[in-house]
C-alpha cells in the first residue's frame, strides 16, 4: 500500500477490479484496482501511466466534486491538471493538441472551394438535400477519391485552373463528379451546359408519384425516395414508405398490375 502524494491525506491503492458495497458506500477489496480517496473510490493510477499522448506525473489536488485530479504530461511537451476520471474513461487523451491538429488538417473549412466540395457531396449523398432529386435521385455520384478526401479535390481543382469566381463543371450532364467528367468554367459557361428545365406533373391516379421526363419519381411528405421506370412501381415505393411512417394508418395506392407501361 502506497502513498500516491504526501500532500494529500492518507491515498492506499491495490490491484484488482471490482469495488464491494458495504453499509451504502463502495469500498476497496483486497488487490483491487481501486483506491479510496475522501469518500470517493477510484481506479487507481500511477505515475509513468499513459493513456493516448498523456503520462500521469502526480497528484495535483482534488476538484469540487472531490474527483482526484492529476497533473499529466502530454507528448507535445505541455503538462496539464485533469480529472483521473476523464482520462480513464478516454474522453480526454491529450492536453488539447490532438483537437487542435485535428483542426488545422488542412486549414481550408469555410473556403469557397470547401464549400462547392460539401454541396457536391450533399447533393449526390443526402436524400434531405433539395437538389438531390436532379444529381443522387438520378444515379450522380461523387467519386469515392473526392468524397473521403477533401484535399484531393482540391488538389485537381486547382491544377485544373480554379480561381475566385470559377465553377466546377460536368462535361457529360448524365455522369458524376470525377476528374475525367469535370472542368473548370465560367459560370455563364456553366449555365449554357445544363440539362434545360424538365417539366414535373403529378401523376393523378397515384398517390405520391411525379413524372419527370420518361421517368417517375416517389417521394412522401417533400423526401425523396426514388425513380422508376413505371409509375406503378414509384407507386409501390410510396406505399412501402407510407406503411414504415404512419403503419395500419398509412392511405396506399391502389395499383394497377396490367398497366406497367406509365
Amino acid at each position: 500500500m502506497n502513498r500516491s502524494n504526501d500532500a494529500l491525506d492518507w491515498v492506499p491503492e491495490f490491484h484488482l477490479s471490482i469495488p464491494v458495497r458495504i453499509g451504502g458506500t463502495y469500498q476497496p477489496t483486497l488487490d483491487q484496482g481501486f483506491f479510496i480517496y475522501g469518500g470517493f473510490v477510484n481506479i487507481a493510477i500511477d505515475v509513468g501511466d499513459k493513456y493516448g499522448e498523456l503520462t500521469a506525473v502526480r497528484i495535483s489536488h482534488r476538484n469540487k466534486s472531490g474527483s482526484i485530479v492529476w497533473e499529466f504530461l502530454c507528448s507535445c511537451g505541455n503538462k496539464k491538471s485533469i480529472s483521473s476520471g476523464d482520462v480513464r474513461s478516454g474522453s480526454t487523451k491529450s492536453c488539447g493538441c490532438l483537437r487542435n491538429t485535428r483542426l488545422k488538417t488542412h486549414g481550408l473549412s469555410g473556403s469557397p472551394l470547401h464549400i462547392t466540395w460539401k454541396h457536391i457531396i450533399g447533393r449526390c449523398n443526402n436524400p434531405n438535400d433539395k437538389a438531390y432529386m436532379n444529381y443522387g435521385g438520378r444515379g450522380i455520384i461523387i467519386c469515392s477519391e473526392w468524397k473521403n478526401n477533401f484535399m484531393s479535390f482540391y488538389g485537381w481543382a486547382i491544377s485544373a485552373g480554379w480561381k475566385q469566381g470559377l465553377q466546377i463543371d460536368r462535361i457529360n450532364n448524365n455522369d458524376g463528379y470525377y476528374p475525367e467528367n469535370c472542368r473548370i468554367v465560367t459560370k455563364n459557361q456553366n449555365c449554357s451546359n445544363t440539362r434545360g428545365r424538365v417539366n414535373i406533373r403529378a401523376v393523378k391516379e397515384y398517390k405520391g408519384v411525379c413524372k419527370r421526363g420518361e421517368r417517375f419519381i416517389a417521394s412522401i411528405c417533400k423526401k425523396h425516395i426514388g425513380v422508376y421506370s413505371s409509375k406503378e412501381d414509384a407507386a409501390e415505393a410510396y406505399n412501402v414508405a407510407a406503411k414504415e411512417k404512419y403503419g395500419e394508418y398509412a392511405c396506399l395506392n391502389t395499383i394497377n398490375k396490367d398497366n406497367c407501361n406509365g
